[in-house]
């Protein structure tokens, strides 16, 4: 028993002190070699299909969907619920973007630029054109608008109209992607007549 009291009485700090310098370096593996350790900080916002939203990513497309509202709301400040929707926009973009295109590219879905210019420059533009230049005072589709935008790409020395030309583009992309793989699957669901008829 006396054995027992001298090891504590002799080597209580040595071994307290062991004991802390065991807990204070596996605290501090953790912080600089575990996996949310501060060296190595991950700038993923999220993952769909494998493919990983970038932090930086998402704060530009925030930053966008920002930068036309304000444009449509002629440079109001954005109240705290619009940008909680521009936040919930870009993410939802997101999703839609690699959800649907793994569908588009399986089913060999696409829009060429042919298709693009016909929907802004043919008889029946496209309801996106439609609503983004309407002229305020009759209401009214006016492409003399649209040929204005244009014009002001070509002069814009900065680059951002014409980013925002392209958007716009790509937005009519997607819109008819989407409307062509709804009408796949509209057309491909078939209701025989005699099941119909049962349940009439």
């Amino acid at each position: 028993m006396s054995v027992i009291q001298k090891i504590r009485d002799k080597y209580a700090v040595v071994i307290i002190v062991l004991i802390c310098l065991a807990i204070v370096s596996f605290l501090l593996q953790d912080v600089f070699f575990g996996s949310n350790s501060m060296f190595s900080q991950s700038t993923t916002v999220g993952k769909v299909n494998g493919e990983e939203l970038d932090y930086r990513d998402y704060m530009q497309r925030i930053e966008n969907a920002q930068n036309r509202m304000r444009q449509q709301m002629q440079g109001a400040s954005l109240d705290e619920e619009t940008q909680q929707y521009i936040r919930e926009e870009a993410w939802d973009q997101f999703l839609r973007e690699h959800i649907m295109k793994a569908q588009y590219d399986e089913l060999g879905i696409d829009v060429t630029s042919v298709e693009v210019a016909d929907h802004i420059n043919g008889k029946n533009p496209h309801p996106l054109v439609l609503q983004n230049f309407t002229n305020p005072e009759t209401g009214q589709f006016d492409r003399s608008i649209f040929d204005r935008v244009r014009e002001n790409a070509r002069q814009d020395q900065t680059g951002e109209v014409s980013a925002q030309l392209v958007a716009f583009d790509n937005a009519i992309v997607e819109y008819q992607k989407n409307l062509k793989y709804i009408t796949l699957v509209h057309q491909g669901i078939n209701y025989p007549k005699w099941l119909a008829d049962q349940q009439a």
